[in-house]
Parts: structure tokens; sequence; C-alpha cells
């Protein structure tokens, strides 16, 4: 996400929604200096310092969001392992 908003030259706002939230968040960490002015969070996991996005979970929303992803705890960075089970559990859409 840091990557994809680097050249924009004015104030950015963030919708986030549901873990997108976590994701809005955590790049503030990974790169402070970003244009970001606000995050708006739309029914979202907004973790708190010192807690993961999963913290705030249950058992069986964890499962369904680690469908097709890595999760890493020491970073608090997913990537997408595999393409097909994310799009099933994250849209209506599959790849």
């Amino acid at each position: 996400m840091c990557e994809s908003i680097k050249d924009i030259q004015a104030d950015i706002v963030f919708i986030a929604h549901s873990q997108g939230a976590a994701v809005a968040n955590n790049s503030l960490s990974i790169w402070p200096e970003t244009p970001i002015k606000s995050i708006v969070y739309l029914a979202a996991i907004a973790p708190l310092d010192n807690q993961t996005p999963y913290s705030l979970l249950s058992k069986a929303d964890e499962d369904n969001y680690l469908k097709g992803i890595q999760y890493e705890d020491s970073t608090g960075r997913m990537s997408i392992t595999d393409r097909a089970a994310f799009a099933t559990v994250f849209s209506n859409s599959s790849f």
C-alpha cells in the first residue's frame, strides 16, 4: 500500500473497512512521513499499541481470515499465498 501511494502529492484520507483498518494503521508505523491526513474506520479492526489484528477476532474469524494468506506476528504483515483461497474469503470473485 505504501508503494501505491508514494507519488500522491496531496493529503491522503483512508476509509478503512474491516481488516483494512489494520493495514492502514500499520502503514503509519512503516512509513510515518506519509501524508495521511486521517483514517476513517468503518466496521473496522483497529488494533491498539501492542495488539495484533487477530487478537480482536474470534477463533472462527481467524480461521477464515487466514485462508490464502500468511500472517507474520513479528511484523504484523500479511502476504497472499493462495489468490483463489483469499478471493473466496475477501470477495465474491475468484481468480
